[in-house]
């Protein structure tokens, strides 16, 4: 959700993503403000941090499967 925000200019409201993940709307929103929080709003990467974790997740699907 954080991600679309970021990348994309149009994207549903919270109130969507709450219903489809089945949570409060409540609850999203605080969820959304922990995670900013987190990263201390530090959304952009680097195309190498990116890439080493994009690795990573492969070499993880490729042993779980």
């Amino acid at each position: 959700m954080v991600a679309i925000k970021y990348y994309d200019d149009e994207y549903y409201k919270n109130e969507y993503y709450a219903k489809v993940g089945g949570l409060s709307l409540k609850e999203i929103n605080k969820l959304e403000m922990e995670f900013l929080d987190m990263l201390n709003y530090e959304l952009f990467i680097q195309n190498e941090v990116f890439e080493v974790y994009e690795e990573r997740l492969k070499q993880y699907e490729i042993i779980e499967i």
